[in-house]
């Protein structure tokens, strides 16, 4: 037998067995301390009571040994104002003040503040049980006490973190040095949110130094960095007031898995039509949300570039990277809907979207452009997919014919004219005069036309 260890009383064995037998655990309730009288005593299986007893407390905590079975980790801790003592042996009791399990330890002094010095001292005594089931793992939690290092824990494990100072807008080639952050020169200690590099798996929440970074305690394993995981940033030029939340779904290998943070809440800079990416919250993010948008590379590509009927499907398409000759940009044919195009391409050549045979329409580079498809060609206004859909037998009465519409809109500029004119800035009435007389011999001509 080693010098200091634990023994099961033939008590506790006694109780133990009787537990087994009608199914009623033994409750293990409070463990007493002593000094030995002395010097450090040799307890058996048949020792009921300490040398000398010191101090008293309920059991903290009891918990299962995570690897082996059979142990318990029972837990006392002595408050900073109690101590003036050395502790040389412990017996553990059960609710009815039998002694379960005695042992001894190396002798320890519990000082108090008269002595210099006070702390927190916590006793975790390893019981051995063959039959786990005998003893009951409940403690009264009014009476537990959390420790330091335990509440610690749990809160690095709550999705809200710690606030960062910065968070990163461009990949960062070497996690090291006091390097500047979104327009922020970071110091010793700061927290940094690192969320765009390319290699996805080194993103997370760091503690920045003038040496290599390391991840931050409440961020640096799985337990305590799982999807849902949100972040405050208090300062950059991008990025400041911001919340960004983890979107990797569990379960995460710290190191291994591409983690993806995005932005969920806080003031954003106001950025161009079109730019979509993750240093801006999300224009990308709306695209995306309203009906779905399409990025394509036209690099390489050639003239001609077609998209899918799945690609065609999103509201917007994007059109990135540089132009090496005129470039058609092909829709589906037969397709009769909308689409704004963002045209973020270089290079000294058009960009032209159109169905694979008809007409279709050239983008400006740096731009946006809301287009039309009627299925075989693509315009760039409503109306004029309206001229083209009533040129043929026209299935909504409502609409009509191109002189039509002239004369309707000289109708309507005669009936507003008939009242005074609330708008005398737009125009004058000899000129109201003109377009009504026009519009009358384009009727005149219409319905002569018609009688043919």
């Amino acid at each position: 037998m080693s010098a200091y260890y634990t023994l099961l009383t033939a008590v506790g064995a006694s109780a133990m067995a009787n537990g087994a037998a009608h199914g009623t655990p033994v409750v293990l309730t409070q463990i007493a301390l002593g000094d030995g009288g002395g010097s450090v005593p040799s307890p058996t299986k048949d020792t009921t009571a300490l040398v000398n007893e010191v101090y008293r407390a309920d059991i903290n905590s009891i918990t299962q040994d995570p690897v082996n079975s059979s142990w318990f980790i029972v837990e006392l801790v002595i408050p900073p104002e109690v101590g003036g003592f050395t502790i040389r042996e412990f017996r553990i009791d059960d609710a009815d003040g039998n002694a379960i399990y005695v042992g001894n330890c190396a002798a320890e002094t519990k000082p108090i503040l008269p002595d210099g010095m006070t702390r927190d001292s916590i006793y975790r005594l390893i019981v051995e049980t063959s039959n786990s089931a005998t003893i009951n793992l409940s403690v009264d939690p009014t009476i537990a006490i959390a420790t330091h290092d335990y509440v610690q824990g749990e809160l690095q494990k709550l999705d809200h973190k710690q606030s960062v100072r910065v968070a990163s807008t461009v990949n960062i080639p070497t996690l090291s040095g006091l390097l500047t952050i979104d327009g922020v020169l970071l110091v010793e200690g700061d927290r940094v949110l690192v969320k765009n590099q390319t290699t996805a798996s080194q993103n997370g929440i760091y503690t920045a130094s003038a040496v290599a970074w390391t991840r931050a305690v409440d961020a640096n394993s799985a337990l305590k960095a799982n999807a849902g995981m949100v972040v405050v940033i208090e300062s950059g030029t991008a990025n400041a007031d911001t919340v960004w939340m983890l979107l990797t779904n569990d379960p995460i290998t710290i190191g291994t898995t591409a983690l993806v943070f995005d932005w969920i809440a806080g003031v954003r800079v106001t950025m161009p039509l079109g730019t979509s990416d993750v240093t801006n919250a999300s224009t990308d993010f709306v695209q995306k949300t309203v009906g779905g948008m399409v990025t394509k590379s036209v690099t390489g590509v050639g003239a001609t570039l077609t998209l899918t009927s799945v690609e065609a499907g999103n509201a917007t398409i994007k059109l990135t990277g540089m132009l090496t000759a005129n470039l058609n940009v092909i829709v589906p044919a037969g397709v009769t809907r909308g689409w704004t195009v963002i045209n973020a391409t270089t290079g000294a050549y058009s960009l032209t979207v159109k169905p694979s045979s008809g007409s279709g329409i050239i983008t400006t580079q740096g731009n946006s452009i809301k287009v039309y498809s009627d299925g075989a060609n693509i315009t760039s206004s409503e109306r004029d997919i309206i001229a083209e859909h009533v040129s043929a037998v026209d299935p909504h009465t409502q609409y009509t014919t191109t002189a039509e519409a002239s004369a309707l809109d000289a109708m309507a500029i005669s009936l507003h004219m008939g009242a005074d004119d609330p708008h005398p800035q737009y125009t004058t009435d000899a000129k109201v005069d003109a377009k009504i007389a026009s519009a009358a011999t384009s009727l005149a001509t219409f319905f002569f036309m018609g009688q043919l």
